[in-house]
């Protein structure tokens, strides 16, 4: 094993020290390690014995090429990641990546991570999911997202709901009916429609035997069975969703009642049709505890039966972030080898929810196949918070005239500016003397900000506003939040 010496400053030398596990540690003399040089390091590591190191590692902050310090010395000398709480991870990987002089581990570490993070996905979806006739499960989960009212939306809304979900990473299409309403006559046209632009399952959700047998020469998979309309399975030939509901429509709320009826239906079922057994996820401080004891209590009792989660009833009816929330219960996915899950974007607040819970099954099945918790992944869910804080940098303001920042009074303009977003995309209208004048349309804050102030001859004052409010818009955007122009994001 190499002997590494590893170089840093004053600032980080604790940190760097505990994360050596005893190894040599030259810390130099300056606070701040972004502030060294190679010539710097070079005048240090010179009045030092180096006998016996192999690798000479350098903060990744460090900036030039820090080949002049092998030169000089004869031992190897490569960058390190920029931030010292990125070290173990480096130290762990030493032996199985070529680090580099001039590029810093970090850059080199992320590729190597998201090439490893995709060829355990991909091997895991390697086949491809298959419902149907015959149905074939993936050892990853699945996530099933669910377009509801799906018969009030023309054909062109259907496919760009559609389209949206299958690019935020759903594996199986939806169609979720209108409850106490008859739209059987719809369902072909609908599917059809459909199978001309995706190339995945497409299910039905509906209790209606007449729309359930209305789309058996259709749909992969229909959600949900229950004792009510159980009788249609004889005439399908296709995999069902099954739900502990009795006929009166009540679920048990005691877990062992409810896996019991689950258990009998399924059984019942699967003398016609291959099933998926759904024990029902209540929401939260409504039954969650004892639902999600169902879920485990079946599990235990059917290790081989294949089985769904409904992650909608969580997110749904949570005033909460759903980015954590999401997470969690595909963890609850992951440990219980459940094969679906399941949702829906009925709500602004749940807006992105294919996308998180795509995410966190990749995050939960690569954390299985590690043996290790949902961590240093090379994929996450933080969106609104880091996961590392960058330490505050040291300022020298000696010889800067400091300068508060207080209210002044803006000249008045001529010209103004309107900013919204619609159809996902930034919407800046610019009018001159209250007369429009041009819009302009885009995703991206710094490119609209070039634009306007290329295009327009606008003051210094207008530009800073505008640069401002886009880049709050764009945030926005990003995060599935409302606009409005002048207003707080949070």
């Amino acid at each position: 094993m190499k002997k590494v010496l590893l170089v840093t400053g004053r600032n980080a030398a604790g940190q760097v020290r505990k994360l050596s596990l005893g190894g040599k540690v030259h810390v130099c003399a300056i606070d701040v390690a972004a502030l060294l040089s190679p010539a710097l390091i070079l005048k240090e590591l010179l009045k030092q014995r180096l006998d016996g190191v192999d690798l000479i590692i350098v903060p990744g902050q460090v900036r030039g090429d820090v080949s002049v310090i092998e030169e000089a010395t004869g031992v190897k000398c490569v960058k390190g990641t920029k931030h010292a709480s990125d070290l173990q991870f480096l130290l762990d990987s030493i032996s199985k990546i070529k680090l580099s002089s001039a590029t810093p581990a970090d850059e080199l570490l992320k590729e190597k991570i998201n090439q490893e993070v995709c060829r355990i996905i991909s091997k895991a979806r390697s086949g491809g999911l298959k419902i149907g006739r015959r149905m074939r499960l993936l050892p990853i989960t699945q996530v099933i997202a669910e377009i509801p009212d799906a018969p009030m939306l023309s054909e062109k809304e259907l496919i760009e709901k559609a389209r949206y979900y299958v690019d935020s990473g759903a594996d199986v299409i939806d169609l979720g009916m209108v409850s106490g309403e008859d739209n059987s006559n719809r369902i072909g046209d609908m599917f059809q429609a459909l199978r001309g632009e995706l190339n995945c399952p497409i299910s039905l959700d509906s209790v209606s035997e007449t729309e359930i047998l209305s789309a058996a020469d259709y749909a992969d998979l229909i959600l949900s069975v229950d004792y009510k309309n159980y009788g249609v399975v004889k005439s399908l030939d296709l995999p069902v969703v099954v739900i502990p509901r009795k006929a009166d429509g009540t679920i048990p709320h005691e877990p062992k009642k409810r896996v019991l009826l689950l258990e009998k239906l399924v059984r019942e079922v699967q003398e016609h049709c291959p099933t998926i057994a759904d024990p029902i996820l209540a929401p939260l401080n409504m039954g969650f505890s004892a639902s999600l004891r169902a879920f485990m209590d079946y599990r235990m009792r059917n290790p081989s039966d294949a089985m769904m989660l409904g992650a909608g009833n969580v997110t749904e009816l949570f005033d909460a972030d759903s980015p954590g929330v999401n997470g969690v219960l595909a963890a609850v996915a992951s440990e219980l080898n459940i094969n679906f899950v399941f949702t829906t974007e009925a709500s602004s607040k749940t807006a992105g929810s294919v996308r998180e819970l795509s995410t966190a099954v990749s995050m939960m099945y690569i954390s299985k196949v590690r043996r290790q918790t949902p961590k240093d992944l090379g994929v996450s869910l933080l969106y609104l918070k880091d996961k590392v804080r960058l330490p505050e940098e040291s300022l020298d303001l000696d010889g800067f005239e400091v300068v508060e920042a207080v209210p002044r009074r803006a000249a008045l303009q001529d010209s103004c500016f309107r900013i919204l977003l619609k159809d996902r995309n930034i919407i800046v209208l610019y009018y001159e003397k209250n007369k429009p004048k041009k819009t302009f349309v885009g995703a991206s804050a710094d490119l609209l900000c070039k634009s306007v102030c290329f295009s327009e001859k606008i003051s210094c004052e207008h530009a800073a506003y505008l640069g401002r409010e886009i880049s709050k818009a764009e945030i926005a955007l990003k995060l599935g939040k409302n606009y409005v122009q002048d207003e707080e994001l949070f």
